[in-house]
């Protein structure tokens, strides 16, 4: 009887020790388990080793589970992999689902001296990993193209790695890992996945007939590139308010942004020259038949004297005749508006703030730098900014009708962001960010992206 007790014993001990097994005891934390990264996909441990001298190690097991307690019941938990070296201290583990919660906890099997199994849990730690955008890059250029994707904030220099279904964000630039080609006629399918929310800013895509050897310098970059803003869950758009090069068009779920289907690079460079001096010269490189990229107006904020003075007559012709008018944006009214010769103007913000705008000139208008004081200031300046560029200043009515933009009138002097008309011309809707208050009534050329959406952009034909 007493060695039947002893065979049941050691076979129970023999039981606990698998990697499949049901229950297992309560350790008293060691090892530490640690979550050093993860993303969408993957996720990456690491632990430290036990002070082992009175044991023989067997083996480490990492277990995964949907639900918390496995070191009290393994029944619902997954073992994802098992180590017999004892120096072995991490794993990557992946397949992960998105947007979904794991916990993890690391059992390590030893042998005593009596040769009896002895496991020790680590603590159990938790992940939630990340959602994504689901989007692609559809190559109709008819070259190979060049992708990277870059967040905007200068301090993070974050970049996307392994574009595609396992990109995610990583600090500083690898030009073998953060740059993808894009054969023409293909499609590249990747995932934006989310980052910290703590800094909300945005990101680019840059796209390329060149492989990028980092962010763009654009005075001096002297290859084809353009760009798409984006940002998680944020405005997504094909910004040409700094300068354009050659057209996109923006798919999210369905709803499609950007130029017309028709329009090629060879079309938008075509009708861009067409333009009248001082604009069609705004190009790269300067003097160029065959330019590289157009420059935005805006772009000239401290080379004035390039844009000789383009809408400072509508400027001077149209601020007087707004003296009586009242203005209402969003949450924003504007009141007792006064003409402050020869370039200013105020007005009486939410019946309490005196509101003010100098220097309303060509150069600030475009360059979306109207000085302003008063917490209504940076509005009135981009409402008058936003009327100036669409040549509709002088009349108030007209601020909010798409159809009266960008028309040669008396009132006028015929002058207006002759940039911004055309591509405006050239887009879906008529609606382009040609120029830095575009979104202005209703005239947004983007979209607000949320996690699992859908996002497709196109690179239309080159010729």
């Amino acid at each position: 009887m007493k060695n039947s007790k002893i065979i049941i014993l050691l076979i129970c001990i023999f039981i606990v020790a698998c990697c499949g097994d049901s229950t297992g005891p309560q350790g008293n934390g060691e090892p530490v388990l640690s979550i050093d990264d993860f993303s969408h996909f993957h996720c990456e441990l690491s632990w430290t080793q036990m002070n082992i001298s009175d044991f023989e190690f067997d083996s480490y097991n990492l277990y995964r589970s949907t639900s918390p307690g496995i070191s009290s019941d393994t029944t619902g938990a997954e073992c994802v992999t098992t180590f017999y070296d004892i120096n072995q201290l991490e794993h990557a583990d992946s397949l992960l689902e998105v947007d979904s919660g794991y916990y993890y906890a690391l059992l390590t099997k030893m042998f005593e001296s009596v040769k009896l199994d002895s496991n020790q849990w680590s603590n159990e730690v938790f992940i939630q990993t990340k959602e994504i955008i689901n989007a692609e890059i559809i190559n109709n250029s008819g070259q190979t193209m060049y992708v990277e994707v870059n967040q905007s904030d200068p301090f993070t220099n974050m970049w996307l790695s392994n574009i595609g279904d396992q990109s995610h964000w990583v600090s500083g630039f690898d030009q073998s890992t953060c740059v993808t080609s894009i054969p023409s006629g293909d499609i590249l399918h990747f995932a934006y996945p989310e980052y910290d929310q703590s800094t909300p800013h945005g990101a680019r895509i840059y796209l390329g007939e060149a492989e990028f050897t980092g962010a763009p310098d654009l005075a001096t970059y002297d290859h084809i590139y353009d760009k798409v803003e984006t940002g998680w869950i944020a405005v997504w758009n094909t910004s040409c308010v700094d300068f354009v090069a050659f057209p996109t068009q923006l798919s999210v779920n369905g709803n499609k942004y950007g130029f017309l289907n028709n329009v090629t690079r060879t079309n938008l460079i075509d009708s861009l020259q067409a333009m009248p001096s001082p604009y069609k010269y705004l190009i790269f490189p300067h003097g160029s038949s065959d330019p590289v990229r157009f420059f935005s107006p805006g772009h000239f904020l401290n080379t004035p004297e390039i844009l000789e003075a383009c809408i400072d007559s509508a400027l001077h012709l149209g601020l007087p005749m707004l003296v009586g008018t009242s203005w209402s944006y969003g949450p924003d009214t504007y009141t007792n508006i006064t003409y402050q010769p020869p370039d200013g103007m105020t007005a009486l913000h939410n019946s309490a703030d005196n509101a003010k705008a100098t220097n309303i000139n060509t150069v600030n208008v475009f360059a979306n730098a109207i000085p302003n004081t008063g917490t209504g200031g940076p509005r009135l300046a981009a409402l008058i900014g936003a009327a100036a560029n669409r040549g509709v200043l002088y009349d108030y009515d007209k601020w909010d009708k798409p159809e009266a933009y960008y028309k040669d009138s008396s009132d006028n002097a015929g002058q207006y962001n002759y940039y911004s008309k055309v591509l405006h011309s050239l887009s879906k809707d008529g609606k382009c960010y040609g120029m830095a208050y575009d979104d202005y009534y209703e005239q947004l050329s983007g979209t607000t992206v949320y996690s699992g959406d859908s996002v497709a952009i196109t690179i239309l034909p080159f010729n």
